[in-house]
């Protein structure tokens, strides 16, 4: 993959702008906060079934405070909609913080 200012079409980032895919990686040139990136590929239905999620970071600057890297999971809108649903704030967060 070459570098770029767009992701892809099988992910949402937030806030768009704040994202380059760099070196085939996804990279955020921010250091603001709930900066993220959404699948919009698959969503959970049933979370009594078994699923697994892996992803690798690493820190290719430091510019001020990092707030770390992970998943939140279970993020849902009012209405549920897989679109609606990367604006919604809140999951059950996993990850490194700081």
């Amino acid at each position: 993959m070459h570098d770029r200012v767009w992701l892809g079409s099988d992910v949402w980032a937030n806030p768009m702008e704040d994202w380059r895919v760099i070196d085939g990686a996804a990279e955020c040139q921010s250091l603001g906060s709930n900066r993220s990136i959404h699948s919009i590929t698959h969503q959970i239905t049933n979370p009594v079934n078994f699923f697994a999620m892996a992803v690798r970071v690493q820190q290719v600057g430091s510019k001020g405070t990092d707030g770390g890297a992970g998943f939140r999971i279970g993020i849902r809108s009012e209405i549920n909609e897989y679109r609606s649903n990367c604006f919604a704030a809140k999951g059950v967060n996993a990850g490194v913080t700081e």
